[in-house]
This record gives C-alpha cells, structure tokens and sequence, in this order.
C-alpha cells in the first residue's frame, strides 16, 4: 500500500469520507447530548461500520474515524472516561473492519478525527488549556497506537485551543 504521505505528494485528489455523526442520526441512532457520536461505538457499532462502509463503496480513500468526541474532557463528562482508551481503538478499528469488508482492494487510509468539541458543545466547558492539551496528547498517542494514517483536525474556532490539537498531532510524525 502506498504511504499517505506518498499519496498527498504525488498531488493526485484525496476523496474523503462524509460526515459520521450526521450519518449516524440519520440512520436513527441516538445522540448524546454530552458526547455526541461517541456512545454509538458501544450501542450501535454495527451501524458505524455500516456507515464507514458505504462511504468505501461509495468511493472515499480517506476515512475519518469516530473519534470527534472521544476526547477525555468529552467522555469523562458524559460519564464515559474510563472509556478514552477503548473508545479510541474501537473507532479506529470500526472503520479498518469496514475498509477491510467493503474495499475493492484500492489504497484507503484512516485518518484520526481531534476536534476543538466541547461538552454538549458548550466551548465554555473546554478545560484550561495545560489540561486540553494533555488530553489531546493522550488521544493522538492512543490513535496512533491504533493504527491511524494520519490526523484530521475538526472545529477550529480559536488560535490557542487549535494551536495545541496541532501541537501534539505534529509531535506524532503523521500528516
């Protein structure tokens, strides 16, 4: 398989995946108002496959995994926080069981989804910014492990809380 990195250079059009949590609600699984598609991993994970799936047949080559909401600050919120480390892996390999069943052998990467999410997308509840990057370091570590190509970053309203998502996904070496 070719490297994302070899793909991003050769310059050629990257078709990405469409939205999940969108999907999700959608196809009528339930939202949580504190962590948004985050739980669906765990009630409905046959249906974020699925979802992952149809965007495979559908053409993208670059997934994005379900791991908008599964921050630390987000999970522990909705009373999921010892979940952060299974949460992540679940989202990465959700979407690897998906590319695995539905791709017709072309190149697909999986990009790690952190975002600037709040809970219950209240920006007021994001955590000072020495604990929001710490978070955002122990999530990029955990996708990396997992198995991520590269990371996605998701809702970047401000200078300062960006600036840390981006610190600490550089820091991995991916794109």
């Amino acid at each position: 398989m070719v490297k994302i990195e070899d793909r991003i250079r050769s310059r050629r059009p990257l078709i990405l995946d469409g939205a999940m949590g969108t999907e999700l609600d959608r196809r009528n699984v339930p939202l949580d108002a504190t962590a948004w598609s985050a739980r669906a991993m765990e009630s409905h994970p046959d249906v974020v496959r699925e979802v992952h799936a149809d965007y495979v047949r559908a053409g993208a080559d670059l997934h994005i995994v379900n791991s908008f909401a599964t921050c630390r600050h987000v999970l522990e919120a909705a009373g999921l926080g010892d979940k952060v480390r299974a949460y992540n892996h679940l989202a990465v390999s959700l979407c690897q069981q998906a590319i695995e069943q539905a791709s017709d052998g072309s190149d697909q990467w999986v990009a790690g989804s952190i975002s600037t999410y709040a809970e219950s997308s209240d920006r007021d509840r994001l955590p000072k910014l020495r604990d929001l990057h710490k978070n955002y370091q122990e999530q990029a570590d955990i996708l990396v492990e997992a198995g991520v190509d590269m990371f996605v970053l998701e809702m970047l309203f401000d200078v300062e809380v960006s600036v840390a998502a981006l610190e600490v996904t550089t820091a991995t070496g991916l794109p």
